[in-house]
């Protein structure tokens, strides 16, 4: 069969989306496709399809991803294609930052039972996620206690309830947007 032709994404494509499918025009004699994919030049990752589309699954933002696809026929042998490529979309936000100004302060002590949790804004967080929870909470391998996931919220404040006396809690709050997640330190 002749080489495939038609790519989509085009050859040297820029800010194509990570979900991207990549399609070619069929070949006439071809009863398969050898899909070579990957991120080095050639690409060395190869699969066999009887269609003229593959999905690569989901890609990482800002890199360039190489494919070619060969034409297969058992008659008459395999057809080299091309080597094209494409470039993925820029992450759109990056992660926001650590929350920052928690209330009660870090370490402190002789706290109302009746207290309300809450924390500065980080820029560009779209939500938050609230772990709470009291001594004895999950030890992580180095000792360190990791408060019990609660809720996402977009709220800055969390209230936790009525709080048993002289008894110390941990918490942490993780600032979310598109970019991705942003762990927080635990407060205590």
């Amino acid at each position: 069969p002749i080489t495939t032709s038609l790519p989509q994404p085009s050859n040297g494509a820029t800010n194509v989306p990570i979900n991207t499918q990549l399609l070619w025009q069929s070949v006439s004699g071809a009863t398969s496709y050898d899909v070579y994919f990957g991120t080095t030049y050639p690409p060395l990752s190869a699969t066999n399809t009887t269609g003229t589309n593959y999905d690569p699954g989901t890609l990482s933002y800002s890199i360039t991803y190489y494919w070619r696809i060969d034409s297969r026929n058992p008659a008459s042998g395999t057809t080299q294609g091309i080597v094209w490529s494409f470039t993925t979309a820029p992450s759109p936000a990056p992660a926001p930052p650590q929350v920052t100004g928690p209330t009660p302060p870090n370490l402190a002590t002789g706290i109302p039972i009746t207290q309300q949790l809450s924390w500065n804004a980080a820029t560009g967080a779209t939500s938050y996620d609230v772990y709470f929870s009291a001594e004895g909470g999950s030890a992580s391998g180095g000792g360190a206690i990791t408060p019990t996931f609660i809720l996402n919220t977009t709220s800055t404040s969390y209230n936790p309830g009525a709080l048993a006396y002289n008894t110390p809690y941990y918490w942490r709050i993780d600032s979310n947007n598109i970019g991705g997640t942003t762990q927080g330190v635990v407060w205590s």
